[in-house]
């Protein structure tokens, strides 16, 4: 055969083979648009002949788009489908086949019948699935719920069609787009529903919102997960148990106009028997698709189920109590800058999910595996610091660790620092950021660099395991070198046995209001403490401009910042001067003791008619 021959004969080959697929792909999956760029023309189609249009599809920014009236009552006059019943359908390759590599179906749902929809279920495909390579990158299986019927759902800029960004898109400082405000849900996994042998179940199941004194904006939300294992081909088999979950609060209830996110800490449960969720059944009707559009989807698994699989919004919190967990987690924002909607982000001592709990607290460098956004990784042979997480603030941040969940994460009131501590804690630790300047979260609004090395450490640790911190260290300029060391217990007395010991708070039984009063009680409580120590060091000549400016709070917020602050640097400044006069005046070396003591066992008043005995400048 001549080279010329052999070039026709593939040619003729390539042809006839796209052709058969091509008329393997049904009529309705292709687009009826005549014009192959942009255009002003409308296609309306009447596929069950019944005088009314079924579909509408035109041009639209760019991309070929199309309506699927579900909900029958698409006019001859619309120039868009409505957003109450119908499918919104988008061609984002430009290929003129709907429902393929990267295009996305959008799905709205009317289940109480009243006029609006209460849930939008989007699809995004990945670009490629299939016969023999399955790839789920930008795949999205996600439904949103209009939990306290405001009319809110999901959020898809309709210039861009980037789903995988518009989840994260957001006004002003921190004005989510989506629907995290408020009282809201949303069940999502990062893969095609055609994976799910059973799309009723999903990975975060649910993510959910609380909304307690209908502000419209959220004081608590939640995360549960069913965690997505490696593709099985082309299965995601999800387990139908829940075996990891978040909770995060904003204590201050600082969240309103122009801060509509602002959570101060989050607890973190994961291990144990879990808890199977397949008997938690919700009824959406509505969400089932009209079977005379079915071949207009290549995969339509999806659209054949009537119900979802999830943990009841109204049970979430009690359960997260009750679930048995293996360990418990705590971290918060001490910098107060977090503003993401999901919660403030888990600080880790460990290298990725299921990594060697080996970290460098003095690291401020990201985790080299579980890291999605491959931002800042530590080189291979280094450790990650505690923010090894990419969405976790870089500095700022205290973490909390209870290895064994002994304290079923209940709180208490730190004796000496007026903080909330996570009971059953082994050890935790803060990385200060003076000034909140750093933070370098992975899609975290308003964004503020990462931070380049760790200049404060404060360590706590349980030395006795009684599920109290009792021992502090602090290194007050990141230089690996401890330059105060305090152990509560070494304050033990016949009438304070336990000095490490407080009251536990019950944070299940109190919940997010029980919070947020104690989180006022304790701030307040702290700045007047403050400000008593405050006027004693005043009057002795051991306070400064930046001192002066910490003794004036207004937001509950930060009089839990100036109150501790007010305490800590006073307490620095006067052993700074104690330490340039104990040479010449030895008596003082018994003086800072007993100041030490009082300041660590919180007798604050005692503190302060201390301060009187030291020599002023």
């Amino acid at each position: 055969m001549s080279r010329y021959s052999f070039r026709v004969l593939v040619l003729i080959i390539f042809i006839t083979t796209s052709a058969l697929a091509q008329q393997s792909i049904p009529e309705l999956r292709k687009t009826a648009l005549k014009s192959s760029v942009p255009s002003d023309e409308i296609i309306r189609l009447d596929i069950n002949k019944d005088g009314k249009p079924d579909i509408l599809e035109r041009w639209w920014n760019g991309k070929r788009v199309r309506w699927l009236d579900e909900n029958g009552d698409m006019r001859s006059t619309d120039t868009r489908g409505d957003q109450v019943g119908d499918v919104l359908q988008i061609d984002k390759n430009g290929d003129g086949v709907y429902d393929g590599p990267n295009d996305i179906n959008v799905k709205w749902a009317d289940n109480d019948r009243d006029g609006r929809a209460d849930l939008e279920a989007f699809v995004t495909q990945s670009p490629e699935w299939g016969p023999t390579k399955w790839n789920a990158a930008e795949s999205h299986w996600m439904i949103y719920i209009d939990v306290d019927k405001d009319g809110v759902l999901g959020w898809l800029d309709w210039t861009k069609f980037d789903f995988g960004n518009d989840n994260w898109g957001y006004t002003g400082l921190t004005d989510w787009l989506p629907d995290y405000n408020g009282n809201s849900i949303f069940l999502k996994v990062h893969r095609p529903p055609q994976s799910l042998p059973d799309p009723r179940l999903n990975w975060e199941n649910p993510f959910a919102f609380f909304d307690f004194d209908n502000d419209g904006v959220s004081e608590m939300a939640m995360r549960w997960l069913d965690p997505v294992p490696p593709l099985e081909n082309d299965k995601t088999n999800l387990t139908g148990v829940l075996n990891e979950a978040f909770v995060t609060f904003d204590l201050d209830n600082d969240s309103t106009k122009g801060n509509e996110t602002d959570y101060d800490m989050s607890l973190r449960g994961v291990g144990g028997d879990g808890i199977p969720y397949r008997s938690m059944v919700h009824s959406y009707p509505a969400l089932k698709g009209d079977p005379r559009f079915n071949d207009c989807f290549q995969w339509n698994n999806w659209r054949q189920i009537d119900e979802l699989m999830y943990m009841p919004h109204e049970k979430s919190y009690d359960s997260f109590f009750s679930a048995g967990w293996k360990t418990m987690y705590l971290v918060f924002d001490e910098d107060d800058d977090d503003h993401r909607w999901e919660r403030v982000e888990m600080y880790y001592p460990m290298h990725g999910f299921g990594g060697v709990k080996d970290i460098d607290i003095y690291s401020v460098k990201r985790w080299r595996r579980s890291n999605y956004a491959e931002q800042a990784m530590v080189a291979e042979g280094e450790k990650p610091g505690l923010s090894g997480h990419p969405q976790a603030d870089s500095l700022g941040d205290r973490g909390e660790f209870d290895e064994d969940n002994s304290g079923n994460g209940k709180l208490y009131v730190g004796v000496f620092d007026r903080k909330l501590h996570l009971a059953g804690a082994e050890w935790g630790a803060w990385t200060v950021d003076k000034n909140a300047e750093f933070h370098g979260g992975v899609k975290t609004p308003s964004p503020k660099p990462l931070a380049t090395r760790v200049e404060e450490v404060v360590k706590y640790t349980d030395t006795d395991n009684n599920g109290f911190l009792d021992t502090v260290e602090y290194d007050y300029d990141g230089d690996r070198k401890v330059d105060l060391k305090v152990s509560l217990l070494d304050y033990k007395s016949a009438q304070n046995p336990h000095p490490d010991v407080a009251t536990l708070i019950d944070t299940h039984g109190v919940g997010w209001k029980g919070l947020n009063e104690l989180f006022t009680k304790i701030s307040n409580q702290s700045f007047q403490e403050g400000l008593d120590v405050y006027r004693a060091a005043w009057r002795k000549g051991l306070t400064t401009p930046e001192i002066d400016q910490l003794a004036s709070a207004s937001a509950i917020g930060e009089r839990y910042d100036h109150g501790y602050w007010l305490k800590e640097k006073i307490f620095r400044e006067i052993r700074r001067r104690l330490r340039d006069l104990k040479q010449s005046q030895p008596a003082l070396e018994n003086l800072e003791k007993d100041l030490i003591r009082l300041y660590y066992l919180g007798e604050f008043e005692a503190y302060a008619r201390k301060i009187s005995e030291v020599p002023g400048r």
